[in-house]
């Protein structure tokens, strides 16, 4: 799956996460974690909205937190419920 960081927003494969839309981005493990992006007005974290990096995992995971410091968007390092 490729995965860009726009300025104001994240493309996954075929679904764009905008910046201003975006509650919280929750990371769930430490081997290879899961990265999951909660929409605002959501409980749960969309599924189609979850993802890892297959490489370069820790360049992607700074650019990943410098875009949610740039935008004021919340990072936990915790579980998360996805919903389908």
């Amino acid at each position: 799956m490729n995965i860009e960081l726009k300025p104001g927003a994240i493309i996954l494969k075929d679904l764009t996460i905008e910046a201003e839309k975006t509650k919280a981005v929750y990371i769930k493990g430490y081997f290879k974690p899961v990265v999951g992006i909660k929409p605002n007005g959501n409980v749960f974290v969309p599924y189609k909205s979850c993802f890892s990096f297959a490489e370069k995992e820790d360049q992607g995971m700074k650019a990943l937190k410098a875009w949610a410091e740039h935008h004021q968007i919340e990072v936990f390092h915790k579980s998360f419920k996805r919903w389908l």
